[in-house]
């Protein structure tokens, strides 16, 4: 297996593990995106449809991941792009069949009939948040160091022009003038990601949310344990992928030519990041689930599905937050009946797009 076929693997691999964990919801009572009481969370239509998703996962997965292999094996570029994308699209498919199944059974049914809604909410973040687990962004933040300063000793050997592509001949085609801001840019990456990452997993830990008020104590401490140990995982990945980031400063400064192992365990150290972030998710989101069950008469969510569009996108102008815990997936996202969420997700699509104008200029 050549390396374009190895890193085609572990991209599909990587996928795969992460769309096996996009049901764990953020809160237990919103499986595939439909609120439901903590008595439904383990009603029979939901299990199903949790099983049929991730078989349905496996499946594709499996298709896809033989396709996309075979087709970089051979350099047939265009399904190895398109098969990834097949891949998460799969998924999205997946979701909305989940969902509809799940929100029709919720209407056929009434499940909210019985409730008393009402809300619940951990002021003490504010006041008493858990702290920041500084030890574990350490270890990014030494291989930061370790990547200047090796850096900073290759420097003054690096040529006046630095090989940044090969082609298939294994001849070089394309160079950058060797200055600071060229060679060092791994490390420029490596500090913009770990800063990035860092302020991700502080928002883990702070984030506000809204607590299950038929047991707000029991959820108050899942939702610290599980910001905790979501904050650790991503550290843990800002770590990797500066490790990855470090692979690949080796190779740019060897000026090593088709040499691969160095794109190959930068690929594998930035994997095993991500695996170990939505291995977490799925760990806190199965204890979120356990004990979920409560008495018929208990105060209850309220039934907000009339926010989300298809439990994806959160639309509520009466709602003052911006961020609000994600339905399907980890994390948060934006409140689009806020004119901030706009601003916010024009500066975030604003990114890719300058970054690649710029590239056409390097």
């Amino acid at each position: 297996m050549d390396s374009g076929a190895a890193i085609q693997l572990i991209v599909m691999i990587t996928l795969v593990a992460v769309g096996l964990v996009l049901p764990v919801p953020t809160s237990a009572s919103t499986p595939f995106g439909v609120r439901v009481p903590p008595d439904r969370v383990t009603a029979p239509v939901v299990v199903l449809w949790r099983r049929t998703y991730w078989v349905g996962v496996l499946a594709f997965g499996a298709i896809t991941t033989l396709a996309s292999v075979a087709a970089a094996a051979d350099h047939v570029t265009a399904i190895a792009i398109a098969t990834p994308v097949v891949l998460v699209a799969s998924f999205l498919v997946l979701y909305l069949l989940a969902h509809r199944a799940v929100l029709a059974a919720k209407s056929t049914e009434d499940w909210f009939a019985d409730s008393q809604p009402a809300t619940a909410a951990d002021t003490d973040l504010r006041t008493a948040p858990e702290r920041y687990p500084w030890t574990w962004l350490a270890p990014a933040l030494l291989v930061i160091a370790i990547t200047a300063v090796y850096g900073a000793v290759r420097y003054g050997d690096l040529p006046s022009r630095l090989a940044v592509h090969h082609g298939a001949d294994g001849q070089p085609d394309r160079f950058l003038h060797t200055s600071a801001a060229t060679a060092f840019l791994p490390v420029y990456a490596q500090l913009g990601l770990t800063v990035l990452i860092a302020l991700l997993a502080r928002l883990a830990l702070r984030a506000p949310t809204t607590l299950d008020p038929a047991d707000p104590q029991r959820a108050a401490r899942l939702f610290r344990t599980a910001g905790a140990a979501l904050a650790r995982a991503l550290l843990f990945l800002a770590a990797a992928v500066c490790l990855g980031l470090f692979f690949l400063a080796q190779h740019l400064w060897r000026q090593s030519g088709t040499d691969t192992a160095p794109v190959l365990l930068a690929a594998l150290t930035t994997a095993a990041g991500i695996v170990a972030v939505m291995a977490t998710a799925a760990r806190v989101g199965r204890a979120a689930r356990l004990g979920a069950q409560e008495t018929p008469r208990a105060p209850r969510f309220r039934d907000d599905d009339a926010n989300w569009r298809g439990g994806l996108i959160y639309v509520n102008r009466d709602d003052p937050a911006l961020l609000v815990p994600k339905r399907f997936g980890v994390g948060w996202t934006l409140n689009f009946g806020r004119p901030a969420a706009w601003l916010a997700l024009g500066v975030i699509l604003a990114i890719p797009v300058i970054t690649a104008l710029l590239a056409t200029f390097v």
